[in-house]
């Protein structure tokens, strides 16, 4: 016949099969044939329309019927061998083979008829024969059966061909070469009659996993990330007709020197240099062997690349046993999928063969490979392993680029899009392999196994993600696409991998330019993406991409970030993190300790500090997560019932998987912001309780609200008068606010320019945390309610945290984090709370700067006085209370709390993972987001420690006593009267009204357990906001709102009451009275203490404080200095204590009682005439009428300044001798004696005794004056301790114990007068302005001095003035010039001696105190601290060492003076041996000059004797001569007297000068040294004194109660 397309006989008795249908159905009765001309005489037409109907309307019947499609025609031609069919050579007739059912086998039925799959029973099976039919043929890439043309030859077969074969399961190959023409017969038989004409070659994969034989990494395609993708992926390699592989995948590779065998070993490991082969224009030329270079690949449009919506469903039509389903969700790939027609590989890129035997992949021999090992912490050292560096391999799309798709290819895939996943680890080959039963039918497909399956639930897979800064658009190609893999060495041999991403570069789009008909709304060219390369017909020319491929080992670094280490080496790194922590905050707390300005720096409390910070934090936050964890296990419920539900009202969209997944979600997040809104209106009920309005309403109302019409419209006023509603609504209004803009702060830190700058921001955000602390401080008014709302960004700057790059950096963040606390509780918010206080006074300060103050009134200016009082009496009780300390504490609550509630924010983000999406914008996978939740829940033992010195060094640097308020705290808790704290209505009024409640709270567990609750609403409310953000749900359009809203409102409701009834509830048999329940104390604190003493509770040291403290309570004087402390505070719990209710129903003499211990409470201590008070001192018995009088009588007249300054001073001196008085009062009563002093007489004799100050045993009313000018005199008129004053009172004070019948009488009331004269002494008064020089030393200095009364003015008028403080008296100066030398020496001595005296005095005194304190130290034992307390002991220890130390001081800076007062005297000695040696040489120039003056005189003498005459006028002459020569001889002698002697006295002068100078240095020395040791020394000396008081005082009492 005629040459047709090639067929199976077969073919021909499936159109019988086929016609023998069609023409009964024509000539049936069908409606669809009705009308038309279908059926002519029993046979169907040849109708178009017919044969259209039969294809369209029927073919499915006929498919079921049937078993295969109906044929289109009719078969035309003669049989011609086929590639498709094989011949069996051993068969007598091979033809009959093609038409097996025929000849069936002798059991079987002529009447069967061919094969149907869907009726086996019905039909004959095809019959086997062995041979080559038996085998299975294979279809071949499409390269081998099109005759593409090439260069000189009709076709682009005459080369060297390669081609690969990818097994999916166990099977046996067989390759035949067949001939198909008979023209070139001769040479098939020439060329293929030798052997050795091909060659084959084994890829074994080896370099994943050597342990494990034919492992490796597989591409895992999943229906839910990929639904249309895998349609070409997983197709037949090749051949016309497109159906699923289940055997080998055949691919044809362009590009020979991927697979030539010169290239690699015998066993396949290493890799060998590579051959002689250059690639030039993408071809391949090899040596001179004369082959052809091999055609590069070139595009193919395949049709089956078509996107099939059923292709998951019905894709593998493979027989599967019984019950397992046809429908794909998954497949596992060998290859990388979407990477097709590439050179070297064809359609499928084996992942083995790309990473172990590509020439651009550099392999390291095993020996010399080295992993990362995961124990050496912080190696830098890079693995030595495999890689493979920018391999580029040339591919070519063969999707359709131009026509329009409703889903996105894979290479328009946006950022952060995942087109597949890879295995981390490989994958064996039996897990990959399809398996079959007994039967012979599949249990498991290939690539479809139940382990692969289990893969999917598991953190086995590596996403293949899109970059997010490379990324691809909707009708856009890219010219490069960049496949980045890093994996992990784990060993010699294994590999892990840990990353995957896909860049996409050169981007181009496939719209047509605008010269080309274009639109140009649609190009890109303003994002930089210009249309692609067209010919002139307007057709994209290149299809082609270059796939670069980078494979490379990590670091340690990175694959800690990368959480690929075991959890041991986390473990160790939180330790690590911790211990760093803890450690810079030793070294705060030493350099604090160090630095330290306090006299006595606190003792530094470890474990008891942490009991009293860290337990009522976690007992409080961990009591409110039982609630919370309670209510959110049933938030699935009700979502999860009604998934069938639309999100809609309007109902006008399909439910498909992703919306009801969506719907979920939402309503999901419904039933958490249902939770998160009742917590935090519970919270506001109880942060601000009913009862306040009680407080409230105490104020009196407005005037528009008060009582006036009647009692109706009254109370109809005090209900709009509801001042705790309106906060309640105030704090919810703000907490809204504050979380709208804490959600902007999580939505910024999602994007990339929080991750570059995370480090920056978190200080920004830190700060911007202290300014909202300001702001909501000025809105809400109360710290308390203030606290959840800054525990929420607290919890929020931890969470943004994880915006960082990587692990790395969030553990930096958490350090960073660490610095900022410290700077904020040490020093910036101390600071801030400062200048705010400090605002009101500076504002006043402006307001006064600018303004005339005097053209003010006097009643202004009286107004301004008073209001600068008030504000600084303010600053003062502010900046001395205990605001400041509180604060710190309310900084430290909430930071801590916030802490605490970490762990539970990350783990609701893990539970939650999806739902929220909130890790997965911060690229935080569910796996890794467990490393994040252990950290913060490991760091918060650490955090403890760092809190408890960080604690202890704001002790040191602020001076506050933390830990003491702590203890108060905790006491106070521990024995509160009601249940609730906030039950109660006793606030300290004395501390700010802001931080009352705070303070009232006891930073107790209560308070913790209140602030968690309404934190954690308010995060569960801004998660179910990100809930409903990112699944697009709409609550408030949803039809199962109300249902979600009830049942979550009734969960919430009955989890509160029954926590409630647990709370209160009371178990007997474990003696659980309830939780929070308060101590019942009945009886008296006697009775409490005597019964513990008699049952023996307690150590002996306990029980013995126990006693003395009984001891102290029964005592009178203990009770009475009590109620002289304590009495403003009695007062204010007066009302507490004797509630109004109880008044009202008492009788009318119980209630006057009442106001009588009122009114004594009131004058307690006021105006009673004690025994010893001083006659000169009115009490305030005195009559009011005369007190009036004598105002009235008071001179009226304006005071000068100078009298006004007198008034002040006098003022200040009186109240200081009172304030001094009264804390002496009760020495001087303990010093009564039992007898009096005078006359022996006893208590029982005398009507009384009385103790008073006495001097030389008698009394004195002035040795109390005296004793405070002693005490002025020593420690300075400034000094005000009154413990010290105390001190100072009982070491020198003397006492004297009066009768009243001796106190009447003269001997015992006699007084000490007190102008009496005395001589002045020289130990009475020093002065540094005369010399101390060695010449004054030795003048004898009598202790008693007679002088004139020249000199007594002298003195008297100097002491004056050394006396009035003034620095350079010109008195004393023109008085001291006046004086004699005589008089001079004689004060400068007495001057001396009194100095000399001083220092020997102090010395004395000194050595004493010294001597005394280490005498009471010596006799305090260890074993006796339960009685001394071993502070008090060490405390003497220490003293007794600073006072070796100042000793030691002292000693070094003596040998210092001497040293230098020995150079002094060494050069004041040179300098009198010069003078001495300058006055003996003058001397005799002096003699020497007198003896020429007398020669000369002789000389004269003897020339008028010669000359002489004995006549009497010239003897008379020569008389006279003579005479005028001996008076020039005497002038002569006396000027050379006394120039010598002003000579002599020049250097006289100028040794005195040096003995001034040397005497000044000396003194000057001495000063220095003196001031040196003034301040330590004053310092040693007054807490010496205290100590030695309370010491002797607590050894009087142990030992003496030890002798009774």
């Amino acid at each position: 016949g005629s040459v047709g397309a090639p067929y199976d006989c077969s073919l021909g008795d499936r159109w019988e099969e086929y016609e023998q249908w069609a023409n009964a159905l024509c000539c049936s009765t069908d409606p669809s044939f009705q009308g038309i001309n279908a059926c002519v005489d029993g046979v169907c037409t040849k109708d178009d329309h017919v044969h259209s109907i039969l294809q369209k309307s029927f073919g499915d019947t006929f498919r079921q019927a049937y078993g295969f499609d109906p044929p289109q025609a009719a078969p035309q031609g003669s049989f011609i061998m086929d590639a498709v069919l094989q011949e069996a050579r051993g068969h007598p007739a091979p033809l009959e083979l093609f038409n097996e059912w025929k000849d069936g086998p002798a059991w079987s039925n002529d009447t069967l008829k061919p094969h149907n799959v869907n009726h086996a029973t019905e039909s004959t099976p095809w019959r086997k024969e062995s041979g080559c039919c038996q085998c299975q043929p294979h279809p071949m890439p499409s390269y081998f059966g099109e005759a593409v043309k090439d260069s000189m030859f009709p076709d682009n077969k005459h080369q060297h061909d390669q081609f690969t074969i990818s097994a999916l399961s166990s099977v046996e190959l067989t390759v035949v070469v067949e001939l198909l023409h008979g023209q070139y017969y001769p040479d098939f038989d020439e060329y293929f009659s030798t052997y050795d004409r091909s060659r084959l070659r084994v890829h074994t994969p080896r370099r994943s996993d050597d342990a494990v034989e034919r492992a490796t990494w597989m591409a895992i395609l999943d229906k839910d990330v990929s639904p249309g993708a895998a349609s070409k992926s997983a197709n037949d390699s090749g051949g016309r007709q497109k159906v699923f592989e289940n055997r080998v995948l055949i691919d044809r590779p362009s590009a020979l020197e991927i697979g030539r065998f010169d290239r690699f070993s015998d066993d396949g490991l290493e890799m060998l240099p590579a051959p002689l082969i250059s690639i030039q224009n993408e071809t391949v030329t090899a040596g001179n062997s004369g082959d052809r270079p091999p055609t590069s690949p070139y595009p193919v449009l395949d049709d089956a690349l078509q996107e099939r919506s059923q292709w998951w469903e019905k894709g593998d039509e493979t027989t599967l046993a019984q019950g397992l389903p046809h429908e794909m969700s998954f497949i596992a790939l060998p290859y990388l999928p979407f990477f097709s027609n590439c050179e070297g590989y064809d359609s499928h890129i084996s992942i083995s063969r790309l990473l172990e035997e590509h020439s651009g992949c550099t392999i390291v021999p095993y020996e010399d490979t080295r992993g990362a090992s995961q124990y050496r912490l912080f190696n830098r050292a890079p693995p030595i392993s495999d890689y493979c560096q920018d391999v580029d391999i040339r591919c070519s799309y063969e999707e359709d680029l131009v026509a329009s798709r409703q889903r996105y290819r894979w290479y328009e895939s946006g950022k952060d899009e995942v087109l597949f996943h890879l295995t981390s680890d490989a994958i064996e080959a039996h897990v990959f392999e399809a398996h079959q039963n007994d039967a012979g039918l599949v249990e498991s497909r290939w690539g479809r196994g139940l382990e692969i399956g289990m893969l999917r639930d598991s953190y086995k897979l590596v996403p293949v993600t899109v970059d997010y800064i490379k990324e691809s658009m909707k009708n856009v190609i890219p010219r490069r696409v960049e496949l980045e893999l890093e994996y992990y060495q784990v060993n010699k041999g294994k590999k892990r991998l840990v990353d995957a991403s896909l860049k996409f570069d050169e981007l181009c789009t496939t719209f047509k330019p605008k010269n080309f008909g274009g639109n140009a709304d649609l190009l890109m060219a303003s994002r930089g993406i210009e249309p692609c390369d067209v010919n002139i017909d307007g057709e994209i020319v290149d299809v082609g991409y270059t796939l670069r491929v980078n494979f490379h080992a990590l670091t340690w670094h990175r694959l800690l970030n990368q959480f690929q280490f075991n959890a041991l080496v986390y473990l160790m790194l939180y330790i690590i993190v911790g211990a760093i922590a803890l450690a810079l905050a030793g070294i705060l707390w030493g350099g604090s300790r160090v630095m330290t300005k306090l006299r006595y720096p606190p003792k530094f409390h470890c474990l008891e500090t942490l009991r009293l910070v860290a337990g009522p934090a976690l007992s409080g936050v961990s009591l409110s997560l039982i609630p919370v964890v309670l209510c959110l296990s049933t938030v699935h419920l009700p979502a999860n019932s009604l998934r069938g539900l639309d999100g809609t009202w309007m109902r006008s969209t399909v439910l498909d998987k992703a919306k009801i997944e969506s719907n979920y979600t939402g309503r999901t997040g419904t039933a958490i912001l249902v939770i998160g809104l009742y917590m935090s209106i519970l919270g506001a009920k109880v942060l601000i309780p009913d009862f306040q309005r009680k407080r409230l309403g105490e104020r009196p109302l407005p005037a528009g609200l008060n009582d006036t019409s009647g009692e109706g419209d009254g109370a109809a006023a005090r209900d709009v008068w509801t001042p705790a509603i309106w906060r309640r609504s105030h704090l919810l209004w703000t907490s809204m606010c504050l979380q709208f803009v804490l959600l902007t702060v999580m939505e910024y830190s999602f994007s990339s320019s929080w991750e570059v700058h995370v480090f920056q921001l978190i200080v920004v955000f830190k700060l911007l945390q202290m300014v909202l602390e300001l702001v909501l401080g000025a809105v809400l008014k109360e710290t308390l309610i203030m606290a959840p709302l800054l525990v929420v960004g607290e919890i929020v700057q931890i969470m943004v945290c994880m915006g960082a790059a990587d692990f790395t950096d969030f553990i930096l963040s958490y350090y960073i984090a660490l610095a900022l606390i410290v700077a904020k509780r040490l020093f910036i918010n101390p600071t801030i709370k400062r200048i705010k206080t400090l605002m009101p006074r500076w504002k006043m300060m402006l307001v006064r700067r600018f303004t005339r103050f005097r053209q003010l009134s006097d009643e202004e200016k009286q107004r301004q006085e008073r209001r600068w009082e008030k504000a600084n009496e303010a600053i003062e009780m502010q900046c001395e209370g205990v605001e400041p300390l509180l604060d710190s504490l309310g900084v430290y609550s909430i930071e801590s709390t916030g802490i605490l509630l970490a762990p539970l924010v990350f783990s609701f983000l893990m539970v939650m993972y999806e739902q929220t999406d909130v890790a997965t914008k911060y690229g935080v996978e569910k796996n890794e987001l467990r490393y994040y939740l252990v950290f913060v829940f490991f760091m918060i033992p650490w955090g403890l420690g760092f809190d408890v010195l960080l604690v202890n060094a704001t002790e040191l640097i602020h001076g506050w006593k933390i830990h003491d308020y702590l203890s108060y705290q905790h006491y106070r808790f521990a024995n509160r009267t009601y249940r609730w704290m906030l039950n109660s209505l006793n606030v300290d009024e004395s501390i700010s009204e802001s931080l009352q409640t705070m303070d009232l709270m006891c930073f107790s567990s209560q308070y913790y357990f209140l602030t968690s609750i309404f934190a954690i609403g308010m995060m569960l409310a801004m998660f179910a906001v990100q809930m409903f953000t990112r699944s697009q749900h709409n609550f408030l359009g949803d039809p199962a709102t109300p249902v979600v809203v009830l049942s979550m409102c009734l969960v919430c409701e009955g989890t509160r009451r029954g926590m409630t009834y647990a709370s209160i509830a009371r178990i007997g048999h474990f003696e659980w009275p309830g939780l929070w329940a308060t101590k019942q104390l009945e009886g008296t604190m006697d009775d409490t203490v005597a019964a513990r003493l008699a049952v023996g509770v307690g150590n002996q040291a306990g029980l013995e404080q126990e006693r003395l403290e009984l001891q102290a309570l029964n005592s009178d004087r203990f009770r009475t200095r009590f109620m002289e402390r304590n009495r403003p505070w009695v007062l204010q719990h007066l009302v507490d204590l004797i509630p109004a209710e109880v008044i009202k129903s008492m009788s009318p003499d119980s209630i006057e009682q009442i106001r009588g211990i009122h009114a004594d409470l009131n004058n307690f201590g006021k105006g009673l005439r004690r025994p010893g008070d001083r006659p000169d001192i009115s009490s305030d018995t005195d009559d009011e009428e005369n007190e009036r009088e004598r105002r009235r009588q008071w001179d009226s007249a304006p005071l000068h300044v100078q009298q006004v300054q007198v008034a002040k001073s006098w003022v200040q001196r009186a109240r200081k001798r009172l304030a001094l008085s009264r804390v002496i009062q009760g020495t001087i009563e303990n010093s009564r004696a039992s007898s009096c002093s005078f006359c022996a007489r006893k208590s029982h004799q005398c009507k009384s005794l009385a103790v008073s100050l006495a001097k030389d045993g008698d009394r004195d009313h002035y040795a109390l004056d005296e004793l405070i000018r002693s005490f002025e005199d020593e420690y300075g008129e400034d000094e005000g301790n009154l413990d010290l004053w105390k001190a100072f009172f009982r070491t020198n004070a003397s006492f004297v114990t009066t009768c009243d019948i001796c106190m009447s009488s003269a001997s015992a009331t006699r007084a000490i007068p007190r102008e009496e004269v005395r001589v002045t002494r020289a130990v009475d008064i020093s002065s540094d302005e005369d010399s101390d020089s060695d010449e004054d030393r030795e003048v004898p200095f009598d202790a008693v001095i007679s002088v004139d009364q020249r000199s007594r003015d002298a003195i008297s008028l100097w002491l004056n003035a050394a006396r009035s403080r003034l620095p350079s008296s010109a008195a004393n100066k023109v008085y001291v010039k006046a004086m004699e030398p005589s008089q001079r020496q004689i004060m400068t001595n007495w001057l001396n001696d009194a100095r000399r005296s001083k220092v020997k005095r102090d010395a004395e005194k000194g050595a004493e105190i010294r001597r005394t304190v280490a005498e009471t130290a010596a006799r305090m034992k260890p074993e006796n601290d339960w009685f001394i307390s071993s502070s008090l002991r060490e405390q003497g220890v220490a003293l007794v060492q600073q006072g070796k130390q100042l000793d030691s001081q002292r000693a070094s800076l003596n040998h210092a003076i001497g040293a230098e007062v020995e150079a002094i005297t060494a050069n004041l000695s040179s300098i009198k041996v010069e003078a001495e040696e300058e006055l003996i040489k003058m001397q005799e120039t002096q003699t020497k000059e007198l003896e020429d003056a007398e020669k000369e005189h002789g000389r004269h003498v003897r020339e008028i004797q010669m000359i002489g005459s004995p006549e009497e006028e010239v003897g008379k002459d020569t008389a006279n001569e003579r005479d005028r020569l001996e008076r020039k001889l005497s002038g002569r002698k006396d000027e050379i007297r006394l120039r010598h002697q002003r000579q002599q006295e020049s250097i006289l002068a100028r040794v005195a000068d040096a003995e001034t100078n040397a005497a000044a240095a000396i003194r000057d020395s001495e000063q220095q040294a003196a001031d040196t040791l003034a301040g330590p020394e004053h310092e040693f000396r007054n807490a010496a004194l205290l100590w030695i008081e309370r010491g002797q005082r607590r050894l009087r009492a142990l030992f003496g109660r030890r002798d009774e």
